[in-house]
């Protein structure tokens, strides 16, 4: 393997909120559960100023919120994928299980 020459570009950080005010996306109505080890995302990630949190009784995380569907609120929730589950929208529900069939597919058939 030969690295390239050039440099690397990186991100000192991820503020969805901020991002999303940069692109002209539909705003849609969001509906997350966050598995109970994801709290740190509760305190220092912000969907939205509508953002609403609610702990459950089986310690996961209920957040709704209304946000901009971009391409960095796809990354952010691929991201975290083993963190979080996407309730609503149902398109976005649909996308992610896309994904993770055809990476389960990938996996799966490279294990065998």
């Amino acid at each position: 393997m030969r690295l390239l020459d050039t440099p690397s570009i990186t991100r000192s950080d991820l503020d969805i909120a901020r991002s999303q005010n940069k692109s002209a996306s539909e705003l849609i109505d969001i509906e997350l559960l966050f598995s109970p080890s994801a709290n740190f995302i509760m305190r220092n990630a912000k969907l939205s100023e509508s953002q609403s949190v609610q702990q459950l009784e089986d310690g996961r995380y209920r957040v709704n919120a209304k946000v901009k569907a971009t391409s960095g609120l796809r990354a952010f929730l691929w991201n975290m994928a083993d963190n979080v589950e996407v309730v609503v929208p149902i398109k976005l529900r649909t996308h992610f299980t896309r994904l993770l069939n055809k990476v389960n597919a990938r996996y799966q058939n490279d294990a065998t």
